[in-house]
C-alpha cells in the first residue's frame, strides 16, 4: 500500500475511526504494548492518543502511515477483550467460592494480561553517517547519533513515564566479555609479532597489523589514565614489551581496571530536550575521537559499551513505527575491527537489514557491491536497499550521463526546453534594461524579469524533480539486475532511493512555497515499507492470545457456570440455545460486512495505488496465509495489468499456508485436550469435525505438490489420532458430570447420559455419527452394566443392534432415524423418573447464575472477533512495498 496515495480526507477518516469513542473506556491500538493488567491499560493508552502530530510533518503536508494492520477492527477487538475481562476482576480478591473453581481462577490469572509483540528490529549498515542521516528522515524527532557510529545505537519508542523528548541508556558488557575482549586484543599483538617471525605472506600480514592496530587503539582507549597509555604511541611500546609468558600478569591490574569503569558507569541513563543535547551527552560512549586522552585525559568507553538504546517520546504519531527498532551499526568496511565485530553479531538479532549509501556511491563503489552481496548472503528475504541523496547533483551532465539508458525522458526534456526558453527571454530582457529607457518602461521591464526569474526558478525545481525520478529508476534498475541472481528465487530487492535536501526543505518551509509533495522525496514510500516489516508479530501475538488463553477462560467459565443445572435446567438450555442461533446469524452478517470493507479498504485500494511507487506494483508478498485472500487479491491486481506472479512462487505459497493450518490444526488440539479436561464434552465432536474439515482442506491445496506430501499425510494421521482418542473418551463424565451425578439416582445418572449422547450426536451430523452413535451406544451398555443397571443396559443394546440391522437393510437414513428414535423413547422413558438433589448453597448458585449471564455476551464478542480476524487474515501477514 504507497503510504503517499492516502488521501488527507482518508487519513482524516482513518484517525477518526482509530480513536475511541466516549464510551469505550479509552482503549486503542497502544493496547499491544502489554504486559501490564486491564485496569491499567486503558486509561494509560487514552491518554497518548490525545497528543497531536508532530508540526513538520504538518508543514511537509505529508499523510501520516497508513496500513491496514493497524485499522479500526483490531482496536475494536482490543477493546472488547478489556471490556469482557473488565467483569471478572473479583478474580483477584479473595478465595474461590467453591474448590472446583481453582482452575477457572488459573485461566483468569493467564488472559487478564494482553499480549506484548516483540518489535521488529531493523539494522542500518553502510557509509560513515548514512544510518543517522536516514533514521532523521524516518523519525519525527530526527537522529541523535554521530557521524561516525563506534556503537551499535538503537532508536525506539519510549515508554509512557518518558516525560523528555530524548533518553538514552548506555548497555555496557558483561564483565566476563569485556575481559575475554581485552585478551583477544592482546593475543592480536602476539600473533602479528609471531607472523613477521615466521615471515609470513603480505596479505597476511596486513589483516594481523590491522588487528593490531585496533588493538592498540583500544587500550589506549580504555586506559589513558594508566602510565605508559597516555596515548597510542605510548600504548604501542609498551604493549612491545609483552610476551605470552607475562602476558597474565600484565593484563591482571587492567582487568581489574575494567571491571571498576563498568562498574562505575553502570546504569548510566541520560536525558535531553533536543537531539543536539543528548549527541554532546553521548559523545564519550560512541565517539572514538571524544575518547583521545590529549583532549579529554579521560578513559574513553565506548569498546565496553554494547550498545546505546536511544528512546524518543511521541514515537506514536508514526502510528506502527512504534513496533520498530531502528539500529543504526557501525560501518562493516570500518578498520576498527571490534566495531565490525559488534556490527556482524548484532546483524544476526535484526528481523531485516537495510545497506543505506549514498547515490554518487552506489553505482560504481565496488565497497557498497561487496556489502550488498555479502548481506543477502546471509541474511535472504531480509535485505533492503536504501540509496540517499538521490536530489544532488542534477545538472546537465546528469541528464546527458543517462539519456543512453532505456527510460522515458519526455518529461525531462520538455523541462529541460522550457528553461532553455525561460533564460532566453531573461537575457533579452537582461539587455534591454541595461540601456537607456523610459522610467515606465524600465519599470515594467523590471517586473516582467521578476515574474520570469519566479517561473524559472519553480521549473529548474520540476526539472530536477524529473530529473530525480529517472535516475532513481535508472538506480532501481541496475542494482536489481545486478542482484537478480542472489536474491532468493521469486523474489527481488526492494530498494529505495530518498532525497534527503527536499524533505528537509519540506520540513522546513512546507510545500506551498515549494510547490511539490512528500511523496516526490520516497521517504513515505520507505516510512511505509518499514511498516509493513512488524505486522506479521503484531497479528500472531493478537491472534494467538484471543484464540489462546482469552477463549480458554471464557469456556471454561461457562462450563463451570452450567455445571450444576445443565442437565436439569430445561429452559436454561433452550435460551442458551436460541442466543446461540442468534449469534451465529450476527456472526455470518458481520463475516458479510468484513469481506466487503477489506476487499474495498485492503484489495482494491492497494491495486489502484501499486503503480504509484515501482516498489510496490510488482512486489506483493509471498506472505499472504488466506487462501481466499491470495486469489482475490490476485484476481483485482491482474484485472488491473499490475501483477505478474511467477509459477515458481507456488511452492513458497504453499509452504507457508501449510505452516498456517498445520500450527491451527495443533492449536485445536491443545484446545480439545483442555475442553475435556474443563468438563466440555458436548463440543468435541465440533472439533473433530472442525479438525477433518482441515484436514480435506489440506489436501485440496497442497494436491499436486510432492514437497508437501509429507505435511499433508501428518496432518491427516493427527486429525485420526485425536478422532481415536475421542472416541475412547467421548462417554467419560468429567469432573463437574460426577460430581453432580454422585447427587442423583441410577436412573437419573443414565438420563444425564442418555441426555449427554444425544446432544453430541445432534452437533455431529448424521454421515461422522454414524459409527459414532453405534460406539457410544456400546460404551453406554457397558458403563450401565457396570452401575448395575443391566435390564437398562440390555434395552440399550437390543434397540441398538434394532437399529444398526435395520439400518444395513433400509439405507443409512433409515439408520440414522431408528437411532434416532431410539435415543428419543430411552429419554422419554428414563425423564419421568427424573429426581435432581440440589446440594450447592445459595450463594454459589447465584454466583454461577450471574457469571452465566455475563459469559454469554462475552463468547458472542469473541466469534465476532474471530471473524474479524479472519477477514484480516491477508493484512495480519504484511505486503512488500
Amino acid at each position: 500500500m504507497a503510504h503517499g496515495s492516502v488521501s488527507k480526507r482518508k487519513r482524516d477518516e482513518f484517525e477518526a475511526s482509530a480513536a475511541p469513542d466516549d464510551s469505550s473506556d479509552g482503549m486503542n491500538d497502544e493496547s499491544d504494548s502489554g504486559a501490564s493488567s486491564i485496569e491499567s491499560d486503558s486509561s494509560k493508552l487514552s491518554n497518548e492518543d490525545e497528543e497531536e502530530p508532530d508540526g513538520r510533518y504538518d508543514a511537509a503536508k505529508e499523510d501520516l502511515p497508513f496500513h491496514v494492520s493497524y485499522h479500526p477492527a483490531l482496536n475494536e477487538i482490543k477493546y472488547g477483550v478489556v471490556k469482557e475481562l473488565g467483569q471478572y476482576t473479583m478474580f483477584d480478591n479473595g478465595s474461590p467460592p467453591c474448590p472446583d473453581m481453582e482452575p477457572v481462577l488459573q485461566r483468569y490469572q493467564a488472559a487478564k494480561f494482553l499480549p506484548n509483540a516483540r518489535p521488529t528490529t531493523i539494522g542500518l549498515i553502510g557509509g560513515a553517517g548514512a544510518g543517522c542521516t536516514l533514521v532523521e528522515l524516518i523519525l519525527p524527532q530526527g537522529a541523535s547519533g554521530s557521524s561516525c557510529t563506534s556503537v551499535v545505537t538503537e532508536f525506539c519508542a519510549a515508554p509512557p513515564e518518558q516525560t523528555d523528548t530524548f533518553a538514552a541508556e548506555i548497555v555496557y558488557l558483561e564483565r566476563p566479555q569485556a575481559e575475554q575482549l581485552l585478551r583477544h586484543q592482546l593475543s592480536d599483538i602476539l600473533l602479528l609479532r609471531h607472523a613477521e617471525e615466521e615471515k609470513w605472506t603480505k596479505i597476511e600480514l596486513n589483516e594481523y597489523r590491522q588487528k593490531a592496530t585496533t588493538a592498540i587503539t583500544t587500550f589506549s582507549t580504555i586506559f589513558p589514565d594508566i602510565p605508559g597509555f597516555e596515548s597510542e604511541k605510548l600504548a604501542s611500546k609498551t604493549l612491545a614489551n609483552v610476551s605470552e609468558k607475562t602476558s597474565a600478569d600484565f593484563l591482571r591490574p587492567l582487568l581489574l581496571r575494567c571491571g571498576e569503569l563498568i562498574s562505575a558507569n553502570a546504569n548510566s541513563h541520560f536525558t535531553a530536550t533536543s537531539a543536539k543535547k543528548l549527541n554532546k551527552r553521548l559523545a564519550t560512549y560512541t565517539r572514538p575521537n571524544a575518547s583521545n586522552s590529549k583532549v579529554t585525559g579521560e578513559p574513553g568507553l565506548w569498546p565496553l559499551v554494547e550498545k546505546v538504546k536511544i528512546t524518543l517520546r511521541d514515537w506514536h504519531v508514526c502510528n506502527g513505527l512504534r513496533h520498530l527498532i531502528f539500529a543504526d551499526l557501525p560501518g562493516l568496511q570500518d578498520e576498527n575491527l571490534v566495531r565490525v565485530q559488534s556490527a556482524n553479531a548484532y546483524l544476526t538479532k535484526c528481523d531485516a537489514v537495510w545497506i543505506v549509501t549514498s547515490i554518487s556511491r552506489v553505482k560504481d563503489n565496488s565497497d557498497t557491491a561487496r556489502l550488498l552481496e555479502d548481506a543477502i548472503a546471509r541474511h535472504p528475504n531480509k535485505v533492503a536497499l536504501v540509496v540517499t541523496n538521490s536530489d544532488t547533483n542534477l545538472n546537465l551532465q546528469t541528464f546527458t550521463g543517462l539519456q543512453g539508458l532505456p527510460l522515458d525522458f519526455t518529461d525531462c526534456h520538455n523541462k529541460h526546453q522550457k528553461t532553455k526558453d525561460l533564460e532566453k527571454r531573461l537575457g533579452k530582457i537582461e539587455k534591454r534594461l541595461k540601456a537607456k529607457l523610459d522610467r515606465t518602461i524600465k519599470s515594467d521591464l523590471s517586473e516582467a524579469k521578476r515574474i520570469l526569474l519566479a517561473e524559472l526558478e519553480d521549473t529548474r525545481l520540476e526539472f530536477s524533480v524529473q530529473l530525480m525520478k529517472v535516475r532513481n529508476e535508472s538506480v532501481v534498475l541496475k542494482m536489481r539486475e545486478d542482484t537478480n541472481e542472489k536474491v532468493p528465487k521469486g523474489t527481488r530487492l526492494p530498494v529505495y532511493c530518498v532525497a534527503n535536501d527536499f524533505y528537509q526543505k519540506l520540513r522546513d518551509f512546507g510545500c506551498k512555497q515549494l510547490k511539490f509533495s512528500a511523496v516526490e522525496t520516497n521517504i513515505p514510500a520507505l516510512r511505509c515499507y518499514a511498516l509493513s516489516l512488524p505486522t506479521t508479530s503484531i497479528y500472531k501475538s493478537l491472534k494467538k492470545y484471543v484464540q489462546g488463553p482469552y477463549y480458554v477462560f471464557l469456556e471454561g467459565l461457562q462450563a463451570w457456570a452450567h455445571g450444576e443445572y445443565v442437565g436439569n435446567s430445561q429452559e436454561l438450555i433452550d435460551m442458551i440455545r436460541e442466543k446461540q442461533k442468534l449469534a451465529i446469524a450476527r456472526v455470518h452478517q458481520y463475516n458479510t460486512d468484513m469481506d466487503a470493507m477489506v476487499e474495498d479498504l485492503v484489495f482494491k485500494k492497494l491495486a489502484q495505488n501499486a503503480s504509484e511507487y515501482s516498489e510496490t506494483a510488482l512486489n506483493v508478498s509471498n506472505r499472504f496465509q488466506s487462501s481466499y485472500s491470495w486469489h482475490k487479491f490476485r484476481q483485482i491486481c491482474k484485472s488491473q495489468g499490475l501483477l505478474n506472479r511467477p509459477k515458481e512462487m507456488k511452492i513458497s505459497w504453499n509452504e507457508m499456508l501449510a505452516e498456517c493450518i498445520f500450527t491451527a490444526l495443533n492449536e485445536q488440539w491443545t484446545l480439545t485436550r483442555n475442553k475435556q479436561s474443563m468438563g466440555m464434552g458436548m463440543a468435541a465432536g465440533e472439533i473433530v469435525g472442525h479438525m477433518r474439515s482441515i484436514s480435506f482442506e489440506m489436501k485440496k491445496l497442497c494436491g499436486g505438490d510432492s514437497r508437501l506430501e509429507d505435511v499433508s499425510k501428518t496432518v491427516e494421521i493427527q486429525v485420526q489420532k485425536i478422532q481415536d482418542i475421542m472416541m475412547e473418551d467421548f462417554v467419560e463424565l468429567n469432573a463437574l458430570e460426577r460430581d453432580l451425578a454422585s447427587q442423583m439416582t441410577k436412573d437419573v445418572h443414565g438420563s444425564m447420559v442418555v441426555k449427554f449422547m444425544k446432544s453430541t450426536y445432534e452437533k455431529c451430523g448424521a454421515e461422522y455419527g454414524k459409527g459414532l452413535k453405534l460406539r457410544m451406544c456400546r460404551r453406554m451398555h457397558d458403563h450401565m452394566s457396570q452401575k448395575g443397571n443391566k435390564s437398562f443396559a440390555n434395552q440399550i443394546l437390543t434397540m441398538t443392534k434394532n437399529g444398526y440391522y435395520a439400518g444395513r437393510r433400509k439405507g443409512n437414513l433409515l439408520l440414522v432415524n431408528e437411532i434416532d428414535a431410539m435415543f428419543n423413547s430411552i429419554s422419554v422413558n428414563l425423564q419421568l423418573m427424573t429426581t435432581v438433589k440440589t446440594e450447592y448453597s445459595s450463594g454459589v448458585e447465584e454466583i454461577r447464575q450471574d457469571i452465566a449471564k455475563r459469559v454469554e455476551p462475552a463468547l458472542e464478542i469473541y466469534y465476532e472477533m474471530e471473524e474479524t480476524m479472519k477477514a484480516l487474515e491477508s493484512a495480519a501477514s504484511g505486503f512488500d512495498f
